[in-house]
């Protein structure tokens, strides 16, 4: 990038809420800084006074402002961003038929170390982003064989059998709210106000129960039927 291409960019917003793009950039501008900074001391200390010195030090004046400290921040959490999203490339890997072994070499770690860590990553995703992440699909590629695939309907049974626990954690949720709302126990010391919050939250977190009771239903159906067309219908 040129001296000209980061006019306008806010470093502070970048480190706040820039994506890896925006990190990347502001990653480069702190390399920018370091060569123009060491150019203006190298001038300074052979070309003082000169028209070569003050060439150094205007391109680093166009510069937007950014300290060490700023740099550093933009590369660990460019670092941190990509590292967290490594699983997707992992995912796809495995599903385009490299084996845990092969996946292993290519990221420098061994087969166990891969797999405990894609393991570890979408463990992650499950407990805090359970409703944009896809549990069976991303499970389905744990399993190993020597070929790189084992049985892919055996991965995918395990992986609902896992589903159905979160389900279950779900289904289970509403039952502190509903409590509170009911007056049980300590609870009966509540306000009104209070216990009326508790029983719209126990109707919030009913509902999301249900469907993921639904969801979880139909991704079963469709496994065990085998039939899309009756999947979530027969009984």
């Amino acid at each position: 990038m040129s001296v000209g291409d980061y006019e306008g960019f806010d470093v502070e917003k970048a480190l706040q809420e820039g994506d890896e793009h925006d990190l990347w950039t502001a990653h480069q501008l702190s390399d920018e800084h370091a060569v123009w900074e060491r150019a203006v001391e190298r001038s300074q200390a052979v070309d003082a006074g000169t028209e070569r010195a003050g060439t150094a030090q205007s391109f680093l004046d166009r510069l937007p402002p950014m300290t060490a400290l700023q740099g550093l921040s933009a590369t660990g959490r460019l670092v941190d961003l990509l590292v967290g999203r490594r699983w997707i490339d992992m995912q796809r890997a495995r599903e385009k038929g490299a084996s845990w072994t092969e996946i292993g070499q290519a990221l420098s770690m061994t087969k166990q170390g891969a797999h405990d860590w894609y393991r570890r990553a979408i463990a992650d995703r499950e407990r805090h982003l359970p409703d944009l992440h896809d549990t069976a699909r991303a499970r389905a590629v744990l399993d190993d064989s020597e070929h790189g695939h084992t049985s892919t309907d055996q991965a995918a049974r395990r992986a609902l059998a896992h589903e159905h626990a979160l389900v279950v954690t779900a289904v289970s949720g509403p039952g502190m709210a509903l409590g509170m709302w009911a007056g049980r126990g300590d609870w009966e010391k509540s306000s009104e106000a209070s216990r009326d919050k508790a029983g719209v939250r126990a109707v919030d977190e009913l509902d999301s129960a249900i469907a993921a009771l639904v969801t979880f239903r139909e991704r079963l159906a469709r496994a065990v039927l085998d039939d899309p067309d009756r999947a979530g219908i027969e009984q």
